[in-house]
C-alpha cells in the first residue's frame, strides 16, 4: 500500500523543531533534501522528515556541519549498496 504523501511547511516544521529555517534550506542547496515549491513557500513530503531529523540530530547535537552530513550520507548509501552486494553473492553460494 502506498503511503500518502503529506506535506508540511518548512516554517512551520521549523517553528515545531525550533530550529532556524536557513539549515534546511542549506540542506536543499547541498542536495540532501528535496524540497517541493508552492506559491512561493518551501514544503517537506512526508518521506523526507525522517531524515530531516536525522539531519537535524547530528548537526545541533552531534555538531556535524552539512559538509559533514554530506559525507555521512554518502557513505552510509555506498554501505548499503555493499550490503545488498554481498547479500546477492551470499545467496549465489
Amino acid at each position: 500500500m502506498n503511503e500518502q504523501s503529506i506535506k508540511i511547511s518548512v516554517i512551520t516544521f521549523c517553528q515545531y523543531h525550533q530550529i532556524d529555517p536557513d539549515f534546511v534550506y542549506a540542506l536543499q542547496e547541498s542536495g540532501l533534501l528535496d524540497l517541493q515549491k508552492e506559491k512561493e513557500e518551501l514544503y517537506l513530503m512526508n518521506q523526507q522528515i525522517d531524515i530531516l531529523e536525522k539531519y537535524i540530530r547530528m548537526h545541533y547535537e552531534l555538531g556535524i556541519n552539512i559538509e559533514g552530513l554530506e559525507v555521512i550520507t554518502r557513505l552510509l548509501i555506498q554501505m548499503e549498496e555493499m550490503q545488498r552486494e554481498l547479500d546477492l553473492l551470499r545467496r549465489r553460494l
